[in-house]
């Protein structure tokens, strides 16, 4: 029983801690100017969410909690340095238009279903 309290508490940590560290990655990335290289973006930043390839350029691109939406924004590189920093515009899904009552319901259903297989999971590989 005390190893069940105890993952449950690890898993409040961890999602608080990272919720905080979301929530801050908007400053650290208004910190990246052109002519910084790779490694310090990661300093900085840390990994994006995303990166690609377009136009002969590597892009990298950061998501983020906001208030209640979702920001993203995009760095370009050339030769390893940073080009261009920009806001980027994500696609309207449910996961970045703000919700009404109803979907807020059924995220809730679906978070709490996700956390209970996950705890499952984790107490099944402890056995």
């Amino acid at each position: 029983m005390i190893k069940f309290y105890s993952t449950i508490l690890f898993f409040i940590f961890a999602s608080t801690s990272t919720i905080g560290c979301a929530s801050n990655q908007h400053k650290q990335l208004a910190k990246i100017s052109p002519q910084m290289d790779k490694q310090d973006v990661l300093e900085i930043a840390g990994s994006p969410t995303q990166a690609t390839y377009e136009n002969d350029h590597h892009v990298w691109i950061y998501r983020y909690p906001v208030e209640r939406n979702m920001e993203a924004t995009k760095i370009t590189f050339q030769d390893g340095f940073v080009v261009d920093v920009k806001p980027y515009a994500l696609r309207p899904d449910k996961s970045t238009v703000a919700m009404d009552s109803s979907d807020f319901l059924e995220y809730d259903k679906e978070i709490l279903k996700g956390q209970k297989q996950r705890t499952k999971n984790f107490i099944d590989l402890e056995e």
